[in-house]
């Protein structure tokens, strides 16, 4: 389970720190994930520094295919608005939350930055309810992951998240890029990973069987395609998602999702148990050595 939070302790070595997580990953032990995108076994850093750096202004010139888009994408950073999002970045769509004290505080009022063109597109979930969902989902990433950066896909008016993710405090692994696009009816769990997935952007699914195969390892687990045939993650059970009847789980928690998953990957490259315990799995055991 990854959660937000913050952290304070002595430096690790990379050896000491790629230990210790890969104990704890295969114990199943709680960890959490700073705004940087960085995996702590009892908090979080406060650095600041290492956020995705989203170009402002839009594109011009010959449309995009929905793959150039993702891997061209700009947006604006925006202020935010809304609900109640609880410390696991569960929005409560009823208000029941009892965890508000440790939730994104979300104030009422109007945004006081630019924000990329919403598309005018009733069947989208963003113009739904008077946006309270869009706001509380654009609250809750200002708070967890101030450098994140979101938009609204040209191609098809879907929105997204550019996030960027150092999974390590002392540089074991590398920054992974990701986008994070909503279904156009978020929020269900319909589907593997619910109605948020997650594209890897860098490394791409090309980089990641490179290095699975330098470190021999025979494919890359839980890994799928949606139906114009992009790779993303899967980063959850179905039953593992909230329904988004009376709860949905925000982006909040699909970035934590995309850091757990690039742990897995950047330690199953380093530790045989770690990969066959990832790949445990009636679909991957036979990527199991």
């Amino acid at each position: 389970m990854l959660i937000s939070g913050t952290f304070a302790g002595e430096p690790l070595t990379q050896a000491e720190e790629m230990n210790d997580l890969a104990d704890a990953l295969y114990n199943g032990d709680t960890m959490t994930v700073d705004r940087d995108g960085v995996v702590h076994l009892d908090g979080g850093s406060n650095t600041t520094e290492n956020g995705a750096k989203i170009p402002e202004g839009t594109f011009a010139g010959e449309p995009l295919t929905q793959a150039e888009e993702m891997n061209d994408l700009a947006d604006a950073l925006y202020n935010g608005d809304t609900m109640t999002v609880d410390r696991d970045g569960v929005v409560h769509l009823d208000g029941s939350s009892s965890t508000t004290e440790n939730g994104a505080e979300i104030p009422k009022g109007t945004f006081a930055a630019p924000m990329p063109s919403m598309p005018n597109d009733s069947t989208q979930w963003y113009n739904k309810n008077g946006h309270r969902l869009f706001r509380s989902e654009v609250a809750a990433m200002k708070k967890f992951f101030p450098k994140a950066g979101f938009g609204f896909m040209k191609s098809t008016g879907d929105m997204y998240w550019v996030i960027d993710l150092k999974i390590s405090q002392t540089g074991f692994a590398q920054t992974w890029r990701f986008m994070l696009v909503y279904d156009k009816n978020h929020p269900h769990n319909d589907t593997y990973g619910g109605s948020i997935k997650v594209y890897p952007i860098r490394p791409n699914e090309t980089d990641l069987n490179a290095t699975a195969k330098r470190y021999g390892r025979p494919g890359v687990p839980h890994l799928l395609h949606d139906s114009n045939d992009r790779t993303y993650l899967c980063t959850r059970r179905t039953e593992d998602v909230k329904d988004g009847r009376l709860e949905a789980n925000s982006v909040v928690s699909v970035a934590g999702w995309a850091a757990d998953w690039a742990l897995h990957f950047e330690l199953g490259m380093r530790n045989k148990d770690i990969w066959n315990k990832w790949c445990d799995d009636e679909h991957f055991r036979r990527l199991m050595i």
